[in-house]
Formats: C-alpha cells, sequence, structure tokens
C-alpha cells in the first residue's frame, strides 16, 4: 500500500502539470495522438543484444529481419523505435516505474515531443 501510495504521488507530480494545462479528450479522440509513445531501454538493449549475437553467429538473413521488425539500421547501429509495454507483474517490479517515469518525463523535457508510457500491471493484488 505504501509503495502504492509513492508511486501516485510520483507519477501525479510528474505529471500534473500537463494533465492540468491539458483539456481532458472527448470520446472518439485517440489520447496517444501526438505523443510519441516511450521506448523501454530494457526492450531497446535486448533487440540490439540479440541482434549483435545473431550477426556473431553468421546469422545476418535472421539479424536483418530482426533489425527491420525493430526499425533498426544495422550500420551504424541506433535504438529500435518500436515501443513495447512495460510490464509490472510481481511486486518487487514495482520500484523500476519511478525511474522509466522519469526517464520519460526528461525525454520530454529535452525533446519538447510528449511521452506515452505504456504499462501494464498484471497479477499483482490490488491493482
Amino acid at each position: 500500500m505504501k509503495n502504492s501510495a509513492a508511486l501516485l504521488a510520483l507519477a501525479t507530480s510528474l505529471f500534473a502539470p500537463l494533465a492540468t494545462a491539458t483539456p481532458l479528450a472527448a470520446r472518439g479522440v485517440n489520447p496517444f495522438q501526438g505523443k510519441k509513445l516511450y521506448l523501454d531501454p530494457l526492450y531497446t538493449s535486448q533487440v540490439q543484444g540479440a541482434i549483435a549475437t545473431l550477426q556473431a553467429e553468421g546469422k545476418t538473413d535472421l539479424a536483418t529481419k530482426a533489425a527491420k521488425v525493430a526499425e533498426e539500421s544495422l550500420t551504424p547501429p541506433s535504438k529500435p523505435s518500436v515501443p513495447t509495454f512495460i510490464w509490472i507483474s510481481q511486486r518487487s517490479e514495482v520500484p523500476k516505474i519511478s525511474p522509466i517515469l522519469y526517464d520519460a518525463k526528461s525525454i520530454q523535457t529535452s525533446t519538447g515531443k510528449a511521452q506515452a508510457v505504456q504499462i501494464v500491471v498484471y497479477n499483482l493484488p490490488n491493482r
């Protein structure tokens, strides 16, 4: 319960200025429109690692396909641009939400592009 309250307070403090400055969306309006979906750094590193492993194993065709799925250029390597949901399925994973929200806020501040962080809270009591 303490973690939930702290998380709510953190999320509110980070995004309250945006919530009060932006009117609530009307029905039928896409809430993701005009926002950039947050790219999970863990997923990014996993994709880059998998592509490097495939290339090292000589599976260049499969590495090229993996890079295409992730919309990643192989030369030079760049960050994947396919966003994913961040899954929280154990209480021990709750603390990882704060750094993700801080990172998204930092990206939003530096780029001026609104970030949408997609989080799935699954299989936790009182979620």
